[in-house]
């Protein structure tokens, strides 16, 4: 019995490195697709955050691209009307009578109970192009202003910034 017992000891040592190394290997394999399931869970995670993220950024784009839209809408509705009250100025101007073309041609002489042309379509159409030197519009509430708006909306004549405003009217400028 007793070299049985050591034939038994003896296969245990001979064998338990192997053993050992088999139960690293296994521990290992675990390790190694725990860390992999992990980084699927974690890169499922992170495609569905870009996905939120691009979904948000597109919302984001077409409203400010809807907000862009109405700023253009409005700039033509402001251009429209002004140049319907032009039109309408100058229409008044062409129908004169023989009476207003003399008293109007007497306030350009520059007699002083009279009115000058500009003064008299100004008061019958009701048309005054220096107010809207002074009263720009208001942008749409929620557009960002980026640097590429700002040079764009500069350029639309219904919008200006009111500093640049009123530093042309303390350079005298416009």
């Amino acid at each position: 019995m007793a070299y049985q017992e050591g034939q038994y000891v003896s296969q245990f040592m001979n064998t338990l490195p192997s053993q050992l190394m088999g139960y690293q290997q296994q521990q290992e394999q675990q390790r190694q697709f725990d860390a992999l399931q992990g980084l699927r869970v974690s890169a499922e995670g992170r495609a569905q955050a870009g996905e939120a993220r691009a979904q948000e950024q597109y919302e984001y784009g077409t409203e400010q691209r809807s907000l862009l839209n109405l700023l253009m809408q409005q700039d033509r509705a402001t251009n429209l009307e002004r140049s319907e009250a032009i039109s309408r100025k100058n229409k008044a101007l062409e129908d004169r009578s023989f009476l207003e073309k003399a008293y109007t041609g007497m306030g350009e002489l520059g007699i002083p109970w009279t009115e000058t042309e500009e003064e008299w379509s100004q008061r019958v159409t009701g048309y005054d192009p220096w107010d809207e030197r002074w009263k720009p519009s208001q942008l749409p509430e929620g557009l960002e202003l980026t640097p590429e708006i700002y040079q764009y909306m500069n350029q639309l004549p219904a919008y200006s910034d009111p500093r640049a405003s009123l530093m042309e009217l303390v350079s005298g400028g416009r």
